[in-house]
């Protein structure tokens, strides 16, 4: 986390980590960024915005408002 390089139009204090299973997610501002284990690494792969359903995917921009506290 320390060595994070962000955009210089993103405030890099809004990104974190949290631990989900055992295994470390990077989030901006609470929302977890995209990883989906099916796409096996692959580059451009993104299988997992159908997951949970089809068309239901938030996108990671400036104005994103920050996640609901748990």
């Amino acid at each position: 986390m320390d060595k994070i390089v962000v955009p210089s139009v993103l405030d890099k204090s809004l990104f974190s980590v949290i631990d989900v299973f055992g295994k470390k997610q990077l989030t901006y501002k609470g929302w977890p960024l995209y990883y989906f284990g099916e796409d096996g690494m692959v580059m451009g792969a993104s299988k997992g915005v159908s997951v949970p359903a089809p068309g239901i995917w938030p996108v990671a921009t400036r104005g994103l408002n920050p996640a609901p506290a748990p």
